[in-house]
This record gives structure tokens, C-alpha cells and sequence, in this order.
């Protein structure tokens, strides 16, 4: 206090380098949100002691985040938006003392998909049937998994129609 008297108390406070976001894991969820995403950084995130995601806009909200300790990352889980059929990207930021945000990369919200229609309704047991699905916000996705009762199916989308000539 008058720079010449001091207390051992002996309370420690700890520096860190801020963070360089590399990447999230993944960079997409649903806009109910709950995705638990994966920041990866240049180096581990080890220092900190507040650790929170910050998505901004469209949701502008903080979450709780943790430190995973194995990977040297940081976890969090996306935050509902607003309305199911939000979409969009919000930069997403990570504070390791609850204060301090350090640069962002995007996160990529997507609607709530919603299926209308699929063709032709069955197919052999032994597999092979194409579908074909339709509905809206079924793009979006990093990955589609399609319930076929009894297994799990990976969707592929086609590619793009080249125009004709």
C-alpha cells in the first residue's frame, strides 16, 4: 500500500500466454443447442482458472466451460438460440479467467430439421436401396445419420446438379 510494506499471505497469481484457437470440433451444431464443442488451441489452455465460451451474435450467451486435461483443449457446450430455426455463424470465444475473451473463430448454427418425405418406402433386408429424403434443414449438418430401425445409416447428399447446356 505504500509500496514499501508487504504481506507473506502467500497468494499466488498466475500468468498465461492467450490462447490461438485453432480449431473447434466440431464447428456446427443444432440451434437447440447442447453440442458439446472442442476448442484446440496452439498450446494446452492449462492456466486457467475461469474457464467460459462466449458465443456472440445471433445468441450472444456465455457458457460454463472445462478443461480437458488429456487433450490439453477446452470444452463447452453451444447455447440454444432464440428460435429452433435460427441459423447462422456466431464467433465463438474462450475466456480462461472469465474476463479476458481471446480471438474467435465461427461456430455455424443450423435450424432444426424436418423431414417430409422419403422414396420409395422399402427395400430388400439385404440393403442397397437407394432413399431419397426430403425436408428442410437436412444440409446443414456436419454429419446425417439416418435411424433405419435396427442399425444406424450414414446419409451421403448428392452431389450438386452440374447445369445443362
Amino acid at each position: 500500500m505504500n509500496g514499501q510494506d508487504y504481506t507473506a499471505a502467500g497468494l499466488v497469481f498466475t500468468t498465461y500466454r492467450a490462447p490461438t484457437l485453432l480449431g473447434l470440433s466440431p464447428n456446427t451444431g443444432p440451434s437447440a443447442g447442447a453440442t458439446l464443442v472442442r476448442l484446440i488451441a496452439e498450446w494446452p489452455m492449462h492456466s486457467g482458472a475461469d474457464y467460459r465460451c462466449g458465443f456472440g451474435a445471433p445468441g450472444n450467451r456465455t457458457t460454463p466451460a472445462t478443461y480437458d486435461a488429456h487433450s490439453g483443449d477446452v470444452l463447452c457446450r453451444s447455447p440454444a438460440l432464440p428460435s429452433a430455426e435460427s441459423t447462422g455463424s456466431s464467433p465463438l470465444r474462450v475466456t480462461l479467467n472469465g474476463q479476458q475473451y481471446h480471438a474467435p473463430l465461427p461456430f455455424h448454427h443450423y435450424g432444426a430439421p424436418s423431414l417430409a418425405s422419403f422414396s420409395p418406402s422399402c427395400g430388400p433386408a439385404a440393403g442397397g436401396t437407394l432413399v431419397t429424403i426430403g425436408g428442410t434443414q437436412l444440409a446443414n449438418g456436419c454429419a446425417l445419420v439416418v435411424d433405419a430401425g435396427t442399425s444406424a445409416v450414414t446419409a451421403v447428399r448428392p452431389p450438386p446438379a452440374s447445369p445443362r447446356k
